[in-house]
Parts: structure tokens; C-alpha cells; sequence
């Protein structure tokens, strides 16, 4: 086993890590620019201020038209379009099940890709499905 150092603090962090970072230094360094899904503050998602809190502007929408969102709950955009906000494209969830269509509809997107760059580098290929 290779065992070594954080760069940062010097403590022992056992087998050898990508970072050279033990956990509490990584947490600490992955953040705001560093985090390897910074987008440059921005948020995929419009948000406004109620009361001087920031919200996202879809689950404001989805409250004012039905009410509190229960606890372990999200929203999610039946048209896959983040900032479209109308109430009739948004629909609650509990935060398990979207993950799950999420990961479905991820896993059958990258298997149709899959299919048309087989089909697409020997186009023979495309009979014989058929």
C-alpha cells in the first residue's frame, strides 16, 4: 500500500488520493472556482429574492400555485428546460424518483448514441437491424 501526506495540512492519508489532498483539505479547496462543477456562478436555473432570500424561481412558481413543498421533494421540468417556468411544465417528485428518470433517461440516450455511431462507421450495419 502507498501510503502519503496531504500536500496541504501534512497529515497521513493512507493510500495515495488524486488530489494529494486528505478529505477535510479537499472540502475546503473544493469550492466556488475550484469545484469541478463551478459554471461561473451562475445557475442553470432563474432565481429571484422573496424577502431578501434567493429562491429558485420554478419551485416559487410550483408553491404559489400549490402550496409548500413537502419535505425530500423537488421539481423537476417535464420539458427538460431549466429556465422554462410555466406552471404546466413543472411537476413535483420525491427527489429519489427523479434521480432515477434522470439516470434512465441519461442511460437510453447514451445507448441510442451508441447505436448510431455503430450504424453510422459501417452503414451495412443498419440492414441487418431491420
Amino acid at each position: 500500500m502507498k501510503y502519503s501526506y496531504c500536500y496541504q495540512c501534512g497529515i497521513g492519508i493512507g493510500n495515495y488520493t488524486k488530489t494529494g489532498l486528505c478529505l477535510d483539505c479537499w472540502h475546503k479547496y473544493n469550492r466556488g472556482e475550484n469545484a469541478s462543477n463551478w459554471r461561473g456562478g451562475r445557475t442553470p436555473y432563474n432565481v429571484i429574492f422573496i424577502n431578501g432570500i434567493q429562491m429558485p424561481e420554478h419551485r416559487y412558481i410550483w408553491e404559489q400555485a400549490y402550496g409548500k413543498l413537502p419535505e425530500g421533494w423537488v421539481i423537476h421540468h417535464l420539458n427538460g428546460e431549466k429556465k422554462d417556468n410555466r406552471i404546466e411544465n413543472l411537476m413535483a417528485m420525491p427527489r429519489g424518483r427523479h434521480w432515477s428518470d434522470h439516470s434512465l433517461a441519461t442511460r437510453l440516450r447514451n445507448k441510442q448514441v451508441t447505436t448510431i455511431r455503430h450504424l453510422v462507421s459501417n452503414p451495412s450495419n443498419f440492414y441487418k437491424k431491420f
